[in-house]
């Protein structure tokens, strides 16, 4: 582990005394904002190997610095006791020895990357860093910026730290003074960044060193209940996985998309960030995933494969986009498409129309050896398969791409770099437009409608003729089941399960891009109750059923009989 090391500058001017304080810290009455927060930060406590560095020009080591300072002349021209900041740090009896560093005024641009050099030679490799910037010049909070980021990158240095001590926003009559934190603002530059590496490079890794470094001590402190991180490192995971399972040619797992479905769920609960500013940054990973289908769809892999290649991946892009061949075909003909042997007769096939292969030299697939007849039944079916015909050549010459990567260009003839990307990237234009859309539909292709969901145990097909047409009006009627509710789950139980349905149900709206929304709300009460004041403030209109109880007496029994009135508001 590295040094903790505090950074400040030490300016020129004559300092009042005040309270410096924060959300959960108030200082002593001092002059110099770098004692209030060495003691936020809680430097007295740190080891001897740390070090505070104050950097001063000649001037500010004049007026501010040397221990033997006891006095200086105020703005009303009076002579006041006053103490150097030297003098304030050594009965501070910290631990370590603060360091006074030289640097020049600062007044131009080789003066500028002077203090630069001084400041980042002074790092030492996987420094935690604290930086104080109230009395620093005008560029330095950029300086700092960039310094954080820099030292970052060469020396794994950590920023802890960031603050401003507002001695102007004090309150007068406490004599109180905020120390505003800006981290963040370093924070931000982390996170965008690292989204950023993920879009234009499908590199999620650096999103996920931050929920290691940025999340998890957060969600210690929290004991797990803060939601907005808790929220937001579930979304880095399933960010993690989706892009595992495109790296690793996880064909069954891209094409279920099981965790893309999760990651758009959470992202309808991720209302607040960490750090605000970032909910744009989120919304480009959200789109990047539109294409999507939540549902299992050999779309996703055609979808997936773009992606490897968009991403430099290509290897996996011809992997992914050969398999998914078979896997559509598979679809698109009732076979079993995670087996193997059915998919090992898709690729006999395409063998068999390309070479003509004669029947008697047919390879049939394992695992049919005791069902000769369906399968030579089956393959001659699918040989007047018009996809299959069409694709024939194109999947053939996929194929000799596909081992030519595996065999890595050790073979007779090997294709040359720039001609298989060039080969593979119109096998991406041109294979998946082949596909009938009327079975790969993609997400966004849906024609806009209004649609009624049912949530409730009782499904439409049981709904009477009245209901029926009184839900019409609503639109097209959906049934999703209302969920079991533990009897002994507590508030929050209730509160986690109500965010988890508004997520499954504004995620399907959004999914079918319904013109209008209205859910039908009917279950346990305390979860109703939930679950209708977070669709409100989303705009979804929810109803209710309301209906009348006859008593009905056959053969001496009495039975209750429910009739449907009419559907209202909540």
């Amino acid at each position: 582990m590295g040094r903790k090391v505090f950074i400040s500058v030490l300016g020129a001017g004559l300092y009042e005394e005040c309270k410096y304080i924060s959300e959960d810290f108030e200082s002593e009455k001092v002059r110099f904002i770098q004692e209030a927060t060495l003691y936020q930060i809680g430097a007295d406590h740190w080891s001897e190997d740390a070090v505070a560095i104050i950097l001063l020009t000649a001037k500010a080591k004049k007026e501010n610095w040397n221990r033997n300072i006891t006095e200086r002349i105020n703005f009303k021209k009076e002579i006041v006791p006053y103490e150097g900041l030297e003098s304030r740090l050594e009965k501070m009896k910290l631990p370590f020895i603060p360091v006074a560093l030289p640097i020049p005024d600062g007044s131009n641009e080789g003066e500028m990357w002077n203090i630069f050099e001084i400041l980042y030679d002074q790092l030492q490799e996987g420094d935690e860093l604290y930086f104080d910037q109230t009395h620093a010049f005008r560029y330095l909070p950029m300086l700092v910026l960039v310094l954080c980021n820099y030292s970052k990158f060469l020396k794994k240095t950590t920023v802890k730290h960031i603050s401003y001590g507002n001695y102007e926003a004090r309150d007068i009559t406490l004599n109180k003074a905020p120390i505003v934190n800006l981290l963040q603002l370093s924070s931000l530059q982390d996170w965008t960044y690292a989204a950023a590496n993920y879009l234009e490079n499908g590199n999620v890794d650096r999103l996920v060193s931050l929920c290691n470094t940025t999340l998890a001590p957060i969600l210690f402190d929290a004991k797990g209940l803060n939601k907005n991180a808790s929220a937001l490192s579930k979304y880095v995971k399933y960010l993690n996985a989706i892009v595992d399972e495109r790296r690793m040619c996880r064909g069954i797992n891209i094409v279920e998309s099981t965790n893309v479905k999760s990651l758009k769920n959470i992202a309808c609960n991720l209302k607040e960030t960490v750090i605000k500013p970032f909910r744009p940054v989120l919304e480009q990973i959200n789109q990047s995933l539109d294409l999507f289908d939540v549902n299992t769809n050999p779309r996703n892999g055609f979808e997936a494969a773009k992606w490897c290649f968009q991403n430099g991946l290509y290897q996996q892009a011809a992997t992914v986009l050969h398999e998914n061949v078979v896997t559509s075909i598979c679809f698109l003909n009732q076979l079993e498409w995670k087996v193997e042997k059915d998919r090992a007769l898709i690729n006999i096939v395409f063998q068999i129309t390309v070479f003509k292969i004669p029947e008697e030299k047919w390879k049939l697939p394992k695992g049919y050896e005791n069902d000769i007849n369906n399968c030579k039944n089956k393959i001659i079916q699918l040989l007047q398969n018009k996809m299959i015909i069409t694709l024939s050549d194109d999947f053939v010459r996929l194929s000799e791409l596909r081992n030519d990567f595996n065999h890595s260009g050790m073979r007779n003839n090997p294709l040359k770099a720039d001609g298989i990307k060039d080969r593979l990237l119109l096998f991406l234009q041109t294979i998946p437009e082949k596909f009938s859309q009327d079975f790969i539909k993609p997400c966004s292709s849906e024609v806009s409608k209004p649609i009624l969901i049912n949530y409730s145990n009782h499904p439409s097909t049981n709904w009477g003729e009245a209901q029926l047409a009184a839900g019409a009006e609503y639109g097209e009627i959906v049934d999703i089941p209302f969920p079991q509710v533990e009897s002994n789950g507590d508030e929050e139980y209730i509160t986690d399960l109500a965010e988890r349905c508004c997520a499954e149900i504004c995620l399907f709206f959004k999914e079918h891009l319904a013109t209008e929304r209205t859910v039908h709300v009917m279950g346990e009460p305390t979860l109703v109750f939930e679950i209708v004041i977070r669709l409100k403030q989303e705009g979804i209109t929810c109803l209710a059923s309301t209906t009348t109880r006859e008593a009905v007496e056959e053969n001496g029994i009495k039975t209750s009989k429910f009739s449907f009135n009419r559907f209202r508001r909540y």
